[in-house]
This record gives structure tokens, sequence and C-alpha cells, in this order.
């Protein structure tokens, strides 16, 4: 019998992908419904959806009888089921029998709103009880020292895409309550003003906005000189070298 020497390593590959789709799982849902719904039928596109939110349910049970009931490890870092994944869960299933009774006009008006509402009651939801669901996306590190500040990290991020949220909301509500068709107020307030939000989020973040909101969280914990605790060997290194920067964190980073 012949076997694959690369069969554990492409396994492994496979539960790395997995896993890296399994963390942003409650977009699936959704952008599901976008996309069927603009190009086939938004009551066929809710069936679809509320598959796929049963689908990534199951896995976070799987999960979740995996470990006993307990918390994964850091790396990993997710309790299950994870917020998104119960939302997405309720959300669908309530939206199909609804979908099917009141219609293709319905939906189209409304799926949005009812949506980016839960979207925005899930995150003020999460927030209230201590338990950002952005700290689904990410895993916290191995590092405990670390826990903390990406816990806040989370937090603040859950903070501001509520933000976000709140604006998208309020753009489809508009569209949904005049029953606006196609043309300019449909396009402001049902793509321009809502994906112009979500888009200027995404981009302001990864450019300067996300390393401004871990640093200030990270002196809020461990004080101004945060990075002589993160990384006390690092900084010796580059105190004993000399290295003259705006930003110390920076130096004991390239230093490392």
């Amino acid at each position: 019998m012949v076997t694959n020497e690369n069969e554990p390593e492409k396994v492994s590959v496979a539960r790395k992908v997995f896993r890296r789709v399994e963390a942003n799982s409650w977009i699936i849902s959704p952008a599901t419904c976008i996309i069927v719904g603009a190009t086939v039928s938004f009551k066929t596109a809710i069936f679809i959806s509320c598959g796929f939110s049963c689908f990534w349910f199951s896995a976070s049970l799987r999960h979740l009888r995996a470990c006993g009931g307990q918390r994964y490890p850091a790396a990993l870092q997710r309790d299950y089921p994870k917020i998104l994944d119960v939302m997405n869960l309720l959300l669908w299933a309530g939206l199909l029998p609804i979908s099917q009774l009141a219609g293709e006009d319905f939906c189209r008006l409304w799926v949005g709103p009812i949506f980016l509402g839960s979207m925005l009651a899930a995150s003020l939801i999460s927030l209230a009880i201590g338990k950002p669901w952005m700290e689904d996306a990410f895993p916290l590190g191995d590092d405990p020292r670390m826990h903390p500040i990406m816990k806040g990290f989370a937090k603040d991020l859950t903070v501001l895409l509520s933000g976000v949220f709140l604006i998208m909301f309020a753009s489809n509500l508009i569209v949904a309550l005049c029953e606006l068709e196609v043309g300019l107020p449909f396009i402001i307030f049902n793509f321009f003003i809502p994906y112009g939000a979500l888009g200027s989020f995404m981009m302001i973040l990864p450019l300067c906005g996300g390393k401004q909101i871990w640093m200030r969280n990270a002196r809020k914990i461990y004080g101004e000189k945060y990075w002589e605790v993160l990384w006390p060997e690092a900084t010796k290194t580059a105190e004993e070298s000399g290295a003259q920067s705006d930003d110390p964190a920076q130096v004991v980073g390239n230093t490392t």
C-alpha cells in the first residue's frame, strides 16, 4: 500500500485554513445574502445564509465539545459558541419563515436594516457583558502579558465598529422606511454612506489607528515605558547600543 508522506502536512494546512475562515465566519452569511440576493433573489439568499449560520454554529459546538467546555488555548483564544455565531443562527433562522411569507420586496428593503441592527445590538450587548465580540476575531497570543492589552484593543475596536454599524444601520433604515428605488438617494443611503463608513474604518485602522489603539492600551496597563515591562532584555540591549528614536518601543521591536 502506497502512503503519501505529505498527507499530514496537507491536513495541517487545511486545518489552519479552516481555522482562519472560522475566525471570520460571522461575515459569511451576510456576504452570501448580499451576493446571492443581488444576483438571484433574497428569498433564496436567506435560505442559503441560514444554512451557513447553522454550519458554523455546529462547528462552534464541536470546538466546545472537543475542549470539554473549557477555554481554548491562548493561541486560539476564543470561547465557544461565539457571540456572532449565536446571533447569526437566531437572525437567519428567524428571517427564513418571515422572508418566505413577506416576499421579495420586503427582503430587498429590510434585510439590510435587520442585519445591521442585529450587529449593532450584538456589539452593544457584548460590551455590556464585558466580552467584546472582536475578541473572537483574533488571538490573544502566547504571552500572558499581552492578554490585557489585546483585550483592551478588542474592546476599543468593538466600540469603533459599533459607531460604524450605527451609521450603516441608520442609512439602510432610511432606504427601507422611504422605500427608495434605484436612483441618487438610493445610491447615497444604500451604498455611499454605509460602505463609505465601513471602508474608511478598514483603511484607517491598518495605517495608523490600530497601532495607536494598541499603544494606548499598553500605556494604560503598564505605564508610559510599557516596553521595559514587555521586552526587558531587548530594552537593555537597545540602551547599551545607544539606539535613539522618538518611539522607544519601535527600537525595541527592531532588536527582537
